[in-house]
């Protein structure tokens, strides 16, 4: 009987819809990351020659394309259960759908370091090589971004561990300490990776802005700054919501089943957000290249830009309803006031959530 219950259930559309329709934001979410990504493909693919098809730097080339392809089909098959997926498939689909996303992530970006050594370029201060024209992308940025790939592939393992996979939420209060220790761990190397200053570059731009003649670039100018300055807070929400806050509300939700989700990694607003967010992460880079082939103008570059940051900030958007803002709030205190210990303020953050859950 319990096999045909469940193999008649009734389609609701939970089981078939793209998207969740009790989480508000998601639908517009999807289309603007939908149609961020079209666009860059049919650009990309309009170019491929030029793009994809050249001697030099090849596996980053060969790693970029399979990267954006994988990006494209999570946008389209990889957000919502379809009506043939069982509990069951759509479960391991997403978990390795996000592994073999992370290790893409993780390989452009290194073989982009190896492939293209801009080690001895330097940009002018304010200019950022993943938004400024005249800039170029080094070394040091692709490195740094190694980092955050990584970090966005243990997370990726994190949740699902912690969920429906090993379910480790329901776990001892030792193994729920020992986990968020572990994925929180990778911040202790932070020190080993180049770091970059989002305010250097805004208030560089504000000193250089006198050097600007045409009206159309000083209206460019004044679009990078306003951007960096976007990026700047995306940045503290990543870090102190989605990241240290949302990590700590998994393992110690609160009794009443606020900030609780066993299906979180699985969840339509989820997937949209983890998308968006590692589409950023990568094309802020791709699009700069796109840039120096002629293939965007710088224009045409901030558009897109204003495009992707919109639709990442409205999926972010879904996430207070998982997490438990007091510990966010205690996070970013304890970033401004003890830096650079991440982990030490982490596990600070895990006690106060353990004591009041």
């Amino acid at each position: 009987l319990h096999h045909k219950a469940r193999k008649h259930r009734p389609m609701t559309p939970a089981n078939h819809s793209p998207i969740n329709p009790d989480v508000p934001g998601t639908d517009v979410a999807l289309k603007g990351l939908r149609l961020f990504l079209v666009v860059i493909f049919a650009l990309a693919l309009r170019q491929a020659r030029k793009i994809f098809l050249q001697i030099r730097g090849c596996s980053h080339r060969l790693a970029g394309a399979v990267l954006l392809l994988w990006l494209l089909f999570g946008a389209f098959f990889v957000i919502a259960e379809h009506q043939g997926d069982t509990k069951f498939r759509w479960e391991w689909k997403c978990l390795c759908y996000d592994i073999v996303l992370g290790f893409l992530g993780i390989t452009a970006t290194l073989t982009a370091a190896r492939d293209f050594p801009h080690k001895y370029v330097k940009n002018a201060p304010g200019q950022s090589g993943t938004l400024e024209q005249a800039a170029i992308v080094t070394q040091a940025e692709m490195v740094e971004h190694s980092f955050y790939q990584g970090l966005n592939l243990a997370q990726a393992i994190y949740l699902h561990l912690m969920t429906w996979c090993w379910k480790l939420q329901e776990s001892s209060i030792v193994c729920r300490c020992l986990a968020i220790f572990t994925v929180t761990s990778p911040w202790y190397f932070r020190g080993c990776f180049p770091v970059h200053s989002f305010s250097s570059n805004w208030n560089g731009k504000k000193l250089d802005q006198r050097t600007v003649e045409s009206e159309g670039s000083k209206t460019i100018t004044k679009v990078e700054v306003f951007i960096y300055q976007i990026k700047k807070w995306q940045y503290v929400f990543y870090k102190h919501v989605v990241f240290h806050g949302l990590n700590v509300s998994v393992a110690f939700p609160l009794h009443d089943g606020f900030a609780s989700s066993e299906s979180l990694p699985l969840a339509p607003s989820w997937r949209i957000f983890w998308l968006a967010l590692n589409t950023s992460y990568v094309m802020e880079f791709f699009m700069q290249s796109l840039v120096k082939r002629y293939v965007l103008t710088q224009r045409q570059h901030l558009y897109l830009q204003r495009l992707l940051m919109t639709a990442s900030s409205i999926s972010a958007l879904t996430l207070f309803g998982t997490v438990r803002p007091l510990l966010c709030l205690a996070s970013l205190v304890l970033n401004f006031s003890n830096r650079h210990h991440d982990v030490f303020n982490t596990m600070v953050v895990a006690s106060l959530a353990l004591l009041s859950a």
